[in-house]
């Protein structure tokens, strides 16, 4: 029994980290992209810079890339000091605050998800703002 629910645990671990990776290549191929096609295209660009509102937007666009790196750099370090300690257990039974801290933080999913959102939504924001830009200049 206690072998079936490990492979189960296993697989809802494998389906998470998939979705993370997709999700979080996507937000910030969306938030470079956008921008870019933005730049590239002198009719949008020109209307954008007409408009009065594309710092604004871009700086929209380039925070939530911001959030989403700054993200993947927490989990990283999170996981590293983790990671270091396992193999050194020595770490583990001196405990220390960085350790303590970063084995809290790791149980934390509410972190990535309120980064995620605020991230979709800022993407949403500066992405309506400039269709709405773009019909009214049309």
């Amino acid at each position: 029994m206690a072998t079936g629910h490990r492979d189960k645990e296993q697989g809802f671990y494998a389906a998470y980290e998939e979705h993370t990776k997709t999700l979080r290549t996507w937000l910030v191929a969306y938030g470079i992209g956008a921008p870019v096609l933005f730049l590239t295209q002198p009719t949008l660009m020109g209307t954008l810079k007409t408009s009065g509102e594309g710092n604004v937007r871009g700086l929209l666009f380039l925070s939530g890339v911001g959030i989403q790196v700054i993200l993947a750099a927490l989990n990283k370090t999170i996981m590293w000091r983790l990671y270091s300690a396992e193999l050194d257990r020595e770490q583990v039974d001196k405990g220390g605050l960085i350790l303590r801290v970063c084995d809290w933080l790791s149980d934390k999913y509410l972190i990535d998800f309120i980064a995620d959102l605020a991230t979709i939504l800022l993407f949403a924001s500066a992405t309506a703002k400039v269709f709405r830009i773009v019909l009214a200049a049309a």
